[in-house]
């Protein structure tokens, strides 16, 4: 038997030969051009269909790469910056506290000059691109650790140990939001972050919502406070939070 294609048609040839007597055909064993050897009339039907081509290309299935889960960003307590903005209380304090904190600010400049934290920088996030915060924050950073290394409360070189570790803090009226997200851009996009420069990425827990009520006559730690501009905005100082 020989079988042949032609498209999706299936042409089988078969030698056949008569047994003794005549009377009964008797099927004789035979290759065909595909290579497929026909044993017996009880196996044609498998032969052609192992034999025909498959009318449906396997198609390759695409990969999805597996993705990595964004790390979350961590929250600073407010009463930790109070503290790392507060003076020392006691007298020849060194100049390199356990931590170092950058406050960056990613409100608009008009509430930022209605009352800010003492020390912050305005970086207005829906002015700037990522890039842009990535840049400003950066600059902040390295002239921080530059007065750091210059010269400290003691008089010692930096070189003699290293700065301490430095610690980003966005904030924004509500938390989270803005700061989230500017705070994700940067810990993501600088270099500074990547080489360990700057070892911790933070929001602050309850933005100013929370913040300017407790803090926003603190002197110490805030800044051109406007409790005129924040009335019905934010909750009255001492109101239960």
């Amino acid at each position: 038997m020989y079988t042949a294609f032609s498209g999706e048609m299936v042409v089988m040839f078969m030698r056949v030969s008569l047994s003794p007597g005549g009377k009964k055909p008797l099927l004789i064993s035979d290759t065909s051009e595909k290579g497929v050897v026909c044993a017996s009339h009880k196996h044609n039907h498998h032969m052609a269909a192992a034999s025909a081509p498959p009318l449906v290309a396997e198609r390759s299935r695409p990969q999805l790469e597996a993705l990595e889960p964004v790390q979350p960003i961590s929250q600073t307590f407010p009463e930790a910056l109070v503290l790392a903005l507060s003076p020392p209380a006691a007298e020849g304090a060194t100049s390199h506290p356990q931590q170092h904190y950058i406050v960056v600010d990613v409100r608009s400049n008009t509430e930022f000059h209605k009352g800010h934290i003492r020390g912050s920088i305005s970086v207005p996030s829906l002015d700037d691109n990522p890039q842009c915060v990535v840049t400003a924050v950066d600059a902040k950073v390295t002239a921080d650790l530059e007065k750091i290394r210059a010269k400290g409360d003691t008089g010692e070189s930096s070189a003699v140990r290293p700065p301490p570790p430095i610690t980003v803090v966005f904030v924004s009226l509500r938390s989270p939001d803005l700061d989230e997200e500017a705070a994700l851009s940067y810990r993501d996009g600088s270099a500074l972050c990547a080489n360990g420069t700057v070892s911790q990425v933070t929001i602050l827990l309850g933005g100013l919502f929370l913040w300017l009520p407790q803090y926003g006559e603190n002197d110490l730690v805030t800044v051109e406070f406007d409790q005129a501009f924040w009335k019905g905005v934010l909750p009255p100082p001492g109101s239960p939070l």
